[in-house]
């Protein structure tokens, strides 16, 4: 599971990786921003829609910054809707220009 970006707001953005020592987030895959610094002892909340076919609520994370605008906690609150934690497809898809198609002479 990834996060969504607390800047450019693309869903499954941030990964993380969640050991003993708390979660390393690692920047976002379309902005290249770290999600840190933030809002000196703030609370973010960046939401994304629902990945669920015919659902159309929102999931939520929510970024706690600490005194340094370094992220504390990343919390995710599920779809009220039908309660699925997974976000649709990235906000961002690539141009038609940049798809590769297979030329049809031989």
């Amino acid at each position: 599971m990834a996060l969504i970006c607390p800047h450019c707001k693309a869903a499954d953005a941030i990964a993380y990786v969640e050991n003993e020592d708390g979660q390393t987030l690692f920047p976002c895959l379309f902005c290249d921003r770290p999600p840190s610094p933030g809002p000196v002892l703030s609370t973010a909340r960046v939401t994304a829609r629902c990945s669920t076919a015919g659902c159309g609520g929102m999931v939520e994370d929510r970024y706690r910054y600490g005194p340094a605008g370094r992220v504390l906690a990343v919390t995710r609150r599920a779809c009220r809707g039908c309660g699925s934690a997974r976000t649709g497809p990235a906000a961002r898809t690539p141009h038609a220009g940049n798809r590769t198609l297979p030329c049809p002479r031989l």
